[in-house]
């Protein structure tokens, strides 16, 4: 298939061939992502999903690749040791990232690095007693070694055949062999975009690829503008944008690598400050015009443009500390809109604090209370950009923290009837709060709950909440397990959908301490945790903890959630 399309000096020619996923592994040390590509942001479940997908031969989708004539900001896919960061790379994925590191991942024993910093995720199992594929838990046999087996790596093949999978695997060889095949040759369609242009039609060429990404992003979300408009700002204006880029972006790798924040937030943020509406930063169509603006304000001062920059990154730290210390979260995985951010950053920026303990408790108190009430009803989840000018131009008026004026706005936005959190949204909380999504307030709730409550991890720690490197971390911890469950009700789906991953049965505690208690039932190793559950808020009585009493410990742990909250909030308004 050959489609061409014309637009000035810019040519367009698309052509399509399918490749297995053994060739992908092949090719992908010659893949490139732009800087308007999006992080890596799947977890454990999208990855098993998109492995079983393939090992029942369904559909995945396509991949869209770019070969433009002239080299584009990007970083390599992945790095390797034949990984050259000076070459001229043409192929660059337009969609279809998630996919293709999803699929390094299983190959490369579930870490990868990318431009320096490292992409880990825990281990996808096939389980071939009932050859199904699983995320954690126990038992099943590690998915990367099959691949690695099938692509006759002779470490994985020792591994399989001796290892302490071994007898499983002597049981089911032709069933786990036959796994391996079908996801190395699974075949997924490529689609080829190559463009010829010259650096003179860069205006032009950005709106084209933009319109490209908005047309094809997966799952229905539109693309941000954002990233797209750095990368127009960094080649449409004059030199003296290079520091400042440059800045932006050291601030963007730092926080992400130390807090996983995005780089939207961040360029709302620093171009809030240099004086442009969030509507010009984020449409596509009006970026020449706030070009020009920003010309017209800044040309010939560098060093005042440098100075904004450097005094944002100094406000993000500082706001990214204060919700540390104060709540126990180190990530924004679990924030439900990063966006929520901005207007604490903008107080600390107008205020100038030089480090977190120059906030007095009682400003911390109202920062936490606000960023709590305001992520849990969900205040940026839908048309972003009036919402953070209208609140960003409130903290703009006020020396205080003004928290009476958020929350007073909130409540009169359209959609949003509480300047609170409502206790029908805790005791009626049956929704999915695990794997993310719209629900993902519920565990930000939960950390800072029991953050708050003292509570340890169960083993020896208190509990925040850190998905970054090396440091103390927690994990999202079942008290009644699926499996548990299944086996008393295995038909009841909606049963299942309702409360196994509602907030009532989850709490946090060490990865250690997750995968040794596995499936067991509650009624077994609660027992050996009693001096915790009244600071994880789990009801004590024994009588709860069978299964035949899961629905009357939902709901108690449900109530005691949120006379927790009430009880914080209480405490916050001091």
């Amino acid at each position: 298939m050959i489609w061409r399309k014309e637009i000035n000096v810019i040519k367009h020619f698309v052509e399509s061939k399918p490749l297995f996923v053994t060739q992908i592994f092949d090719q992908a040390e010659n893949l490139c992502l732009p800087t308007i590509q999006r992080q890596f942001v799947w977890d454990e479940e999208k990855i098993k999903k998109l492995i079983d997908s393939i090992n029942r031969q369904y559909p995945i989708g396509a991949i869209i690749i770019w070969s433009p004539s002239d080299k584009f900001p990007s970083v390599p896919l992945y790095d390797n040791e034949s990984t050259d960061r000076n070459k001229h790379f043409v192929d660059y994925i337009i969609d279809g990232q998630q996919r293709i590191t999803a699929l390094l991942l299983m190959k490369n024993n579930w870490q990868i690095t990318r431009d320096g910093k490292p992409i880990i995720t825990d281990p996808i199992y096939y389980l071939p007693e009932t050859k199904k594929f699983r995320s954690g838990g126990r038992g099943g046999i590690d998915v990367s070694l099959i691949v690695r087996a099938s692509l006759a790596d002779m470490d994985a093949i020792k591994q399989l055949q001796n290892g302490k999978n071994s007898d499983a695997y002597k049981k089911y060889e032709t069933d786990i062999k036959n796994v391996g095949k079908r996801i190395v040759n699974f075949p997924i369609p490529f689609y080829y975009l190559k463009s010829q242009f010259s650096k003179e039609d860069y205006p032009i060429l950005y709106n084209e690829i933009a319109e490209i990404f908005i047309r094809v992003n997966s799952e229905g979300v539109k693309l941000s503008g954002l990233e797209m408009f750095l990368s127009f700002f960094a080649g449409a204006f004059s030199k003296e944008t290079v520091k400042v880029k440059q800045q932006i972006t050291e601030s963007n790798d730092k926080y992400d690598y130390n807090y996983g924040l995005d780089l939207e937030p961040i360029l709302r943020f620093v171009f809030s400050n240099l004086g442009r509406d969030q509507n010009e930063i984020t449409n596509i169509r009006r970026f020449p015009m706030a070009i020009e603006r920003l010309k017209e304000d800044f040309s010939g001062k560098e060093s005042k443009m440098n100075k904004i920059v450097l005094k944002c990154d100094k406000a993000i730290g500082i706001v990214l500390e204060l919700i540390t210390k104060e709540i126990g979260i180190e990530t924004t995985k679990y924030f439900p809109s990063q966006n929520a951010l901005l207007p604490l950053f903008q107080y600390i920026y107008n205020n100038d604090y030089a480090t977190v303990n120059e906030i007095t408790q009682r400003e911390r108190n109202k920062i936490i209370k606000w960023f709590l009430i305001a992520s849990f009803n969900g205040i940026y989840s839908n048309s972003p950009n009036p919402k953070i000018k209208r609140d960003i131009d409130i903290m703009n008026k006020y020396k205080r923290f003004p928290i009476k004026e958020l929350l007073s706005a909130m409540k009169e936005q359209r959609g949003i009837e509480t300047d609170t959190i409502e206790k029908r949204d805790i005791i009626n909380a049956y929704e999915d709060a695990y794997r993310g999504g719209s629900s993902k307030y519920y565990l930000m709730l939960l950390t800072a709950l029991l953050y708050r409550n003292e509570a340890t991890n169960w083993a020896s720690e208190k509990v925040r909440f850190s998905e970054v490197h090396d440091r103390n971390t927690v994990t999202v911890h079942h008290i009644f397990p699926q499996e548990e469950l299944m086996k008393d009700d295995p038909e009841n789906e909606n049963f299942l959908k309702n409360y196994v991953n509602c907030i009532g049965n989850l709490t946090l505690v060490s990865s250690q301490v997750n995968g040794n208690l596995s499936d067991t039932p509650p009624e077994e190793y609660l027992l050996d945790y009693e001096t915790e559950l009244n600071a994880h808020l789990i009801p004590p009585s024994r009588k709860l903890w069978k299964i035949d009493k899961f629905e009357d410990f939902i709901d108690k742990r449900l109530h005691n959630i949120w006379k927790a909250t009430v009880e914080l909030l209480t405490t916050l308004d001091k």
